[in-house]
């Protein structure tokens, strides 16, 4: 896919390159090497990017912005985007998909105005002691990953976690 991907953005000297051939060396020189691909992102939509990326067999995603999310219906279908009220502002905003433990996300609820005391979350059991002998037993990770990779490592990752 690295030698597809360089020849799709027309660098091949990029995939020739023996300092890029693993995954490890690429992420070293992450810099240099995203300097080569950024300008030509601009010479196609990303939606033709996507297409082009396919075509190759290229695990390409488009991530949306706000913007586009907003107006997508199937995040209107699943409501994922509920009013929020800060004060005398309402806006649509995220229905995290998180389970919070001292704060559980109410759909649709108003946030109190900076200074005031919200309401107050009923009191949750903490869950049992975490094993210390898991690699990841001390970190606590957040996904905002869209597409293939990052949401598969972050399920891989929530399947793996102590409960």
């Amino acid at each position: 896919q690295w030698a597809d991907f360089c020849t799709l953005f027309e660098i091949p000297e990029v995939a020739a390159d023996p300092r890029f051939r693993l995954g490890p060396d690429r992420a070293k020189c992450a810099d240099e090497i995203e300097a080569k691909f950024a300008p030509k992102l601009l010479a196609r939509t990303a939606a033709a990017w996507f297409d082009e990326g396919l075509a190759r067999k290229i695990p390409f995603a488009i991530v949306p912005g706000m913007a586009e999310l907003l107006e997508q219906q199937v995040q209107r279908d699943n409501g994922a985007f509920p009013e929020v009220t800060i004060g005398l502002a309402r806006f649509a905003g995220p229905l995290l998909p998180l389970r919070l433990q001292a704060t559980p996300p109410r759909q649709g609820g108003a946030a109190p105005l900076l200074g005031q005391a919200g309401p107050v979350p009923p009191r949750i059991a903490r869950p049992a002691a975490p094993r210390n002998d898991l690699p990841l037993a001390d970190m606590r990770v957040v996904d905002f990953t869209m597409g293939w990779a990052g949401p598969l490592v972050a399920r891989t990752m929530w399947t793996s976690a102590p409960r």
